[in-house]
């Protein structure tokens, strides 16, 4: 049962871990067991330096907002910084290899300012609206005209706000746009164009995301599935045109299937995503592509109040039939991403190490 603080149970905790434990076997077993990779983690220090001196966040300025994780549970998200920012730029890297046999420095000095600003958004979005919520249309602005030819130095956030974390992600948002407008594909129409349609479609399913609210029976399933998808297939587009970015776009690599690449690999991580936290995104009552499958599965026609909906959708990770209906999912969603990896002439091997580590 849930206790009068809404954790879930012991069981229900224990079924989750079974299921991410199925998953990620599952996943390794279906063409991913015999690759090696090295860790990142050495990593995860350096990188978060380099990225902080570049955006001019001072050491005493980060202390501050790293106290944060310890003292205010809403700001967790910033303590997998490091981390989440290493494994993007192996990420980038890996797509550079896939697409052109090697890789270029200017890649991971994109994709660390870029990355450290989507985590740092998402848990805005997510975990403090209250604080980020005045926010949203001026970093929106902040980004267009970063990408864009006005001085984005002269777009301030709104004076009541006042807060470190929405300070650290201004100053990142200057830092990765300015970057980005630097690379020799940015000075390239069809790219330009391309790359600002796919920030500004991004950050708007980011900020349409924290709409999707349990709160009922949800009258359009798919649409609901695609929008929930949308915010991880997007960030996963903006993320592969890095390379392109840096490169320009290969002579026989077809823009429309690349882009398919990237919505099955968004797709793909953000199911897996989805595993790790159904019981989060459950507790805050928060639509994802997994609860939405298990809504399905349980073949429910209405719905209880909230707390109602937490047991009966935790109960159901007990059960071994519907836990295995999601794990073939995860599989399918894997298997679908790489074979059209393989279908664009794209080398699978380099993602397929770093999904094996992140697995």
């Amino acid at each position: 049962m849930l206790n009068q603080n809404d954790n879930f149970s012991i069981a229900s905790r224990a079924s989750h871990a079974a299921l991410v434990e199925e998953q990620f076997t599952s996943l390794l077993r279906a063409g991913l067991g015999k690759v090696t990779s090295e860790p990142l983690e050495a990593q995860d220090t350096v990188g978060l330096s380099a990225l902080l001196s570049e955006t001019g966040v001072s050491g005493a300025e980060w202390a501050e907002c790293y106290a944060l994780v310890e003292s205010d549970n809403r700001f967790a998200f910033l303590g997998g910084l490091a981390h989440s920012t290493a494994v993007a730029i192996e990420a980038a890297n890996s797509l550079e290899l896939s697409l052109f046999g090697n890789a270029e420095e200017l890649g991971p000095c994109i994709v660390a300012p870029l990355q450290a600003f989507i985590r740092v958004l998402d848990g805005l979005v997510d975990d403090v609206p209250e604080i980020f919520s005045s926010q949203k249309e001026n970093i929106l602005t902040l980004v267009q005209f970063g990408l864009g030819e006005t001085n984005i130095r002269n777009v301030r956030k709104e004076d009541e706000c006042n807060h470190i974390v929405i300070d650290l992600l201004y100053k990142i948002a200057l830092t990765w746009t300015g970057v980005v407008r630097s690379t020799p594909g940015f000075s390239d129409p069809s790219i330009r164009a391309i790359f600002l349609q796919a920030v500004d479609k991004a950050m708007r399913a980011e900020y349409f995301n924290a709409n999707c609210i349990i709160d009922g029976y949800p009258s359009n399933i798919e649409a609901l599935r695609d929008s929930v998808r949308a915010k991880s297939a997007d960030v996963a587009w903006v993320i592969a045109l890095i390379p392109i970015l840096v490169r320009g776009w290969p002579l026989d690599l077809d823009r429309n299937e690349y882009h398919s690449v990237a919505n099955l690999f968004g797709t793909y991580v953000g199911w897996v995503d989805d595993i790790c936290d159904v019981l989060e995104d459950l507790d805050q009552g928060r639509w994802s592509d997994v609860l939405l499958e298990l809504y399905s599965f349980s073949c429910k026609s209405t719905m209880g109040s909230p707390a109602a909906t937490k047991y009966e959708f935790s109960e159901l990770l007990k059960n071994d039939d519907c836990r295995a209906h999601l794990v073939k999912i995860g599989v399918a969603h894997q298997v679908a991403f790489f074979d059209m990896l393989v279908e664009i002439g794209a080398d699978p091997m380099p993602i397929a190490k770093l999904v094996a580590h992140a697995l």
